[in-house]
């Protein structure tokens, strides 16, 4: 992808990743000015990003830029704090994503960091129908703690092991990929957990989060003094779904290629996932 829009500098270290791929251009929004300064101190993590000529930090406000900007992007990936806190939760409404749809090209992505903390299951599918609501086609992985990262587009998403083998062998990609303990693309697809089809039936019947109601900003405050850990694995728990060949382009393939196999279930060994099913696959009856 050429163009990347990444709201939200925080530490710097998503911006530095976005550098270490083929991209022509990031640019970075951050409102905050002592965020910027503080992103220096974890430059040996990130890459340094403010450093590198094709990074633009623009010190605004996401939805003005959105709003007054025509620029268009092919990703806009979008890590701000939780999503209950005042100045924050206007960015995970659908006035909010509509605004960045806008400025989607065609076949674009939105990338969207969303906690499982401090929000009750109710609330967490309040969030997944309006980001729903504006990208039909969704995808969610889970992170390597218990945050979840949604991708949505407006158009068809499938998962592409080929096309995914082919950006793991651009040098810096692969490079980052295994800091993080990602060696194979088949780690990646241990990391889905539903597709668009099942994100659409969690979704059905919740009721939105709009610029009018902000439903999940007065509503979550509730549930900040109970068990962090209960809620997550709540909502986990409705997620622990992961038929990775059911969203592949092409399923056969993967089934056919032992060391597919043998990386995607040691992958999802590694995070304890159920791969009796995989395994069986692999190794027959």
């Amino acid at each position: 992808h050429d163009e990347i829009l990444v709201v939200g500098l925080g530490s710097g270290v998503t911006a530095g990743a976005a550098l270490q791929s083929a991209a022509q251009r990031v640019t970075v929004v951050e409102l905050e000015p002592a965020v910027i300064e503080a992103s220096r101190l974890f430059d040996a993590q990130s890459h340094a990003p403010l450093d590198d000529p094709r990074l633009e930090l623009l010190e605004d406000d996401a939805r003005h830029i959105l709003v007054a900007s025509e620029a268009t992007y092919d990703v806009i990936i979008s890590e701000p704090s939780h999503p209950w806190i005042s100045g924050v939760a206007n960015l995970f409404t659908q006035d909010f994503f509509g605004l960045a749809a806008k400025r989607l090209r065609k076949d674009g992505l939105f990338v969207q960091w969303l906690q499982t903390y401090q929000i009750s299951p109710e609330i967490f599918r309040s969030i997944l129908a309006t980001f729903q609501a504006v990208f039909p086609e969704v995808f969610i992985f889970r992170s390597l703690g218990s945050d979840l990262i949604l991708v949505g587009s407006r158009s068809p998403l499938q998962l592409d092991l080929s096309e995914l083998e082919q950006r793991w062998r651009q040098p810096l990609v692969q490079k980052e990929l295994w800091r993080i303990g990602f060696p194979r693309p088949e780690a990646l697809l241990a990391h889905f957990q539903i597709g668009p089809a099942d994100v659409r039936t969690m979704a059905a019947g919740a009721p939105l989060n709009t610029d009018d109601n902000m439903r999940v900003e007065f509503h979550v405050p509730v549930y900040v003094l109970q068990s962090e850990q209960e809620l997550s694995n709540t909502i986990l728990g409705e997620l622990a779904h992961t038929p990775v060949e059911t969203v592949l382009r092409d399923p056969d393939r993967l089934l056919r290629r032992r060391d597919s196999l043998h990386a995607l279930v040691a992958s999802l060994d590694a995070r304890h996932w159920p791969s009796e099913r995989y395994r069986a696959l692999l190794l027959g009856p």
